[in-house]
């Protein structure tokens, strides 16, 4: 006599061994060709005739974002629904940080430093969550080893912008506007176990974009006489759409991981971020070629991260 649950359709199914390591690293390989992508908008946009102004810069990130969140409104169930069911301050502050306060930092950072120095400086913000998170979560303040696994991603951080290599730009003030980038993200992980109470991850998602892409383009107004030409360009338009997909898509599919797989197993794959950041840098912006502290300094940041991983575990999950 059979099993009553072999003939139940409606029972669990474990998903393929395959969908975890191609999806994450599809959408960490992703992710790391953004720091290049952007970079080539702003050295096309120079080719063209136009000076690369911070409102140009902000311009490139408005039209990349409104774009992603335009892209997800047919990947999200109820939208609005959820927008009526959402606490509204908690929503304005989510987009506000992730969106918003984040890439007006992340797009004018990259404005003074290299593609290599950023992509590895995206994992800071495990640095700052794990401070933020006793703080603002209660969670369990970090024990003697991490104190120490966080003064390692610090050195590791410090070598890295002292000695950044080939076509750094101005690091220093580079990374200052990477790690108040990463410190905003971080901020705005916080904000979502929150929000997510209340909608969808994804929901929360699009709207942060298509609001924090809609705030980005009114403060990019300076440079409004220069979105015909800018986005007339072929090679312009065409790298905003990739980069808005790989923000959509990227979302969506990682949101989707995580709820067949464990997030302790997911997370292995977020340390292919920076050095897929840093590998397709090099590659492919001309003039960049990482110094000694994106190696050595590297080194540290993801042995401290990697350290710190068990800790980060229950409050990630299903954030990225």
């Amino acid at each position: 006599m059979s099993n009553p649950k072999e003939n139940d359709s409606s029972a669990p199914h474990s998903p393929p061994k395959w969908l975890l390591p191609i999806g994450a690293l599809a959408c960490a390989i992703a992710w790391g060709s953004a720091f290049p992508g952007v970079k080539f908008l702003y050295r096309t946009s120079a080719e063209i005739g136009l000076e690369v102004t911070i409102s140009l810069c902000l311009l490139l990130a408005g039209a990349r974002f409104t774009l992603a969140g335009l892209m997800l409104i047919p990947l999200s169930k109820n939208l609005s629904s959820s927008l009526r069911r959402a606490p509204w301050k908690t929503l304005l502050l989510f987009g506000a940080l992730q969106t918003y306060l984040q890439y007006v930092l992340f797009y004018t950072s990259m404005n003074y430093a290299s593609g290599t120095l950023g992509s590895l400086l995206t994992v800071s913000g495990n640095f700052f969550w794990v401070i933020l998170s006793p703080l603002l979560l209660k969670s369990p303040w970090p024990r003697p080893a991490q104190w120490m696994l966080l003064v390692t991603g610090a050195v590791g951080v410090i070598w890295a912008v002292a000695a950044p290599g080939a076509g750094a730009g101005r690091p220093v003030i580079g990374a200052l506007f990477f790690l108040g980038a990463t410190f905003c993200g971080a901020l705005a992980l916080i904000i979502l176990q929150s929000l997510r109470k209340h909608i969808p991850t994804n929901n929360a998602t699009c709207l942060s974009l298509l609001g924090g892409g809609i705030a980005l383009l009114l403060t990019a107004f300076p440079a409004w006489g220069q979105f015909t030409a800018l986005f007339s360009h072929r090679d312009v338009l065409y790298a905003t759409l990739y980069l808005a997909g790989v923000s959509a898509v990227g979302f969506s599919v990682w949101n989707y991981l995580t709820t067949l797989f464990a997030v302790n197993v997911l997370a292995a794959y977020r340390f292919v971020i920076p050095i897929a950041g840093i590998i397709l840098s090099t590659l492919f912006i001309p003039g960049e070629s990482p110094g000694a502290g994106i190696y050595g300094g590297g080194v540290l940041v993801i042995l401290a991260v990697i350290g710190l991983q068990r800790y980060q575990i229950r409050p990630v999950a299903g954030v990225r």
